[in-house]
């Protein structure tokens, strides 16, 4: 009776055995999934993040397109404003070139 006590002890040792290795493997498999989503979630991230930075660089080469062509045309009417404030005697044009070129120049220091 002795033996089949044993036995029946080895054999339950074994059962809890399999059943403790059963869950681990269990949990395992869950937190690999579970890793798994984690992972494409960053992946998707790092993707939006790739995107959002050549959306950046695109607008900062616009920006500056555009600060450029800002730049050029308040040059050249600074420059017309001048030329013709030498060439016309009335007083009125001259305030208004005037305030023309103080503008442009307020244009240049803000670019």
């Amino acid at each position: 009776m002795e033996r089949g006590k044993g036995k029946m002890i080895k054999v339950l040792e074994a059962v809890l055995i399999l059943f403790g290795c059963g869950g681990l493997i269990w949990e395992l498999t869950r937190r690999t999934r579970k890793l798994k989503e984690q992972q494409s979630l960053l992946d998707a991230r790092q993707s939006q993040i790739e995107a959002l930075q050549t959306q950046s660089a695109t607008a900062a080469r616009e920006l500056e397109k555009l600060r450029q062509e800002v730049w050029q045309s308040a040059n050249t009417i600074h420059f017309y404003a001048a030329l013709s404030q030498e060439n016309i005697p009335p007083t009125q044009i001259k305030e208004n070139q005037q305030a023309i070129q103080a503008q442009c120049e307020q244009i240049f220091s803000q670019l």
